[in-house]
């Protein structure tokens, strides 16, 4: 499976890292509410609503490296739907298995999986740890060698590079 927004809605992630990036800055510079000054302006379209924040109120640039670091390792509020951890959970029950392979930073996918409770999963490959990115075939055919007496699917939700690799092999 792939993790973001196809065993949760990453949407959720951007605004739990938002929440917890203002609740920072609230500690640290004060004076505003930043987690409701982040939200408005993620909501009002922005792709980058940390950095206008950031340069509306003039904060210091030489920490602003450390809050996107510490936003990236943030124990983010998130959870399965209902429907996909049953589904995963009968996949196991019925003697499947079951593993991720995301494109991503390790810490940042990592603490999301914990926060998902799929730590029980049989594999995780993260596309930093195996030094390539979808659509490399790399993480499928590790995957595929270490589960070489299954028949493989791959769940994702990206046509351009969830499925160029397998769908090639």
């Amino acid at each position: 499976f792939d993790l973001d927004d196809t065993l949760y809605k990453e949407i959720v992630y951007v605004r739990s890292a938002l929440r917890y990036v203002g609740r920072i800055l609230n500690i640290v510079y004060g004076g505003a509410d930043f987690c409701l000054e982040l939200e408005n302006s993620f909501d009002g379209g922005s792709k980058n609503p940390i950095q206008d924040v950031w340069s509306q109120y003039a904060l210091p640039k030489n920490t602003f490296d450390d809050i996107l670091s510490s936003m990236q390792c943030h124990l983010p509020i998130i959870s399965l739907d209902q429907k996909i951890s049953t589904l995963l959970r009968e996949l196991k029950k019925f003697g499947g298995v079951v593993s991720i392979l995301s494109d991503g930073r390790s810490i940042t996918q990592r603490v999301k999986i914990h926060s998902l409770d799929l730590n029980w999963v049989d594999a995780i490959l993260i596309s930093e740890e195996i030094g390539d990115r979808k659509p490399s075939k790399k993480g499928y055919k590790v995957l595929q060698e270490k589960f070489s007496r299954s028949k493989n699917f791959y769940i994702g939700d990206n046509p351009e590079k969830d499925f160029y690799a397998p769908n090639a092999m």
